[in-house]
């Protein structure tokens, strides 16, 4: 019985082997990838092929054939991992470049970058506001020319430097001068070009910020939380063009954590809008309420008063109670 038990099983397993044998296999339709597209599309991407093989988890090899036209298809498999990995349509790999419509903000958030809006303070948006607002110029425009701007500033800041260098220079000749032969000047003299020298150093690497002076800079009294070259250039320009528009922190004043100065434009825009009104200010200079969306009916002056209380209303109750409790904490600490 035993035996017959064993032979009927295998006679069972025989069966079920010839009807898979029959049995029609269930092959993947290739699919068309254009070499040229999954080039373009890489390279858009900014991808080498070792990085889009890690990204996509297919082989660089087969990527590499399909680029050089070896493979003109690819099994569905592969195609939809290609397709992911490069944010389009499986059906996109086999069009032409120049067809497919790409999602720049996909593509954006792919090579790291973050919306303007989330990179930047409640201040600088306000300050992109009283630019369009003072001199027509768009905050798209604004956005767009930044890079050229900052660039044009750092430039100029480093020719500035330059002047004072030279200056600095005609001193130490005056400075060797005066000591004939005097210790005291002849040091005094030796440590003014020491210090002209790595100066000259820092402005041939264009090292705007003055990141790389020297220890004995420091400690000399030069102070990084209050002064690098770059913040001292925009006051000194700010002073040379002063402007009721511009708002620039007095010599002295704390730089921000990147090492700028405070600013505002339009200070005296502001204190028109909010009309005094401590709220009113602090919605617009925090970005709870912007100048677009004020309702044109209260842009006159006779609503100036309604205005700033439309404003202030931007600020939540909870807000105004801890920011009221705050103050009054830190009156009481400072004994005032």
């Amino acid at each position: 019985m035993e035996l017959l038990r064993h032979f009927f099983h295998l006679q069972l397993h025989l069966l079920g082997l010839c009807i898979l044998a029959s049995q029609p296999h269930c092959k993947e339709n290739p699919m068309t990838v254009k070499p040229e597209t999954l080039k373009a599309l890489r390279e858009h991407h900014a991808l080498s092929q070792d990085e889009l093989a890690i990204k996509s988890k297919v082989a660089k090899k087969t990527i590499g054939d399909i680029e050089l036209g070896k493979r003109k298809k690819a099994n569905s498999n592969t195609t939809r991992k290609l397709a992911k990995a490069l944010m389009v349509e499986p059906a996109d790999l086999a069009r032409n470049f120049d067809k497919i419509e790409i999602s720049q903000s996909k593509t954006g958030r792919m090579l790291g970058y973050r919306k303007i809006s989330e990179s930047i303070t409640a201040d600088a948006h306000l300050g992109f506001d009283m630019v369009e607002q003072l001199y027509g110029i768009p905050r798209k425009t604004q956005i767009e020319m930044a890079p050229l701007l900052m660039a044009l500033a750092a430039e100029a800041s480093l020719n500035w430097r330059r002047e004072k260098l030279s200056e600095i220079s005609e001193a130490i000749g005056t400075l060797s001068n005066i000591a004939e032969g005097h210790l005291s000047f002849a040091n005094a003299a030796y440590r003014v070009e020491e210090g002209a020298k790595a100066e000259e150093k820092s402005i041939n690497k264009c090292d705007v910020l003055g990141r790389a002076a020297a220890e004995t800079t420091y400690d000399l009294g030069y102070d990084p939380d209050t002064h690098n070259p770059f913040a001292d250039y925009l006051r000194h320009f700010s002073r040379q063009n002063s402007s009721k528009n511009i708002s620039l922190d007095p010599d002295g004043m704390q730089l921000n954590a990147d090492g700028m100065p405070e600013y505002q434009i339009g200070s005296h825009i502001i204190e028109a809008l909010t009309d005094g009104d401590k709220w009113a200010r602090y919605a617009l200079l925090h970005g709870l309420a912007r100048i677009q969306d004020i309702p044109k009916e209260l842009m006159v002056k006779e609503k100036r008063g309604e205005r700033a209380k439309w404003l202030a209303s931007k600020v939540p109750p909870e807000k105004r109670d801890r920011l009221e409790k705050e103050n009054n904490e830190l009156l009481e600490a400072l004994d005032l």
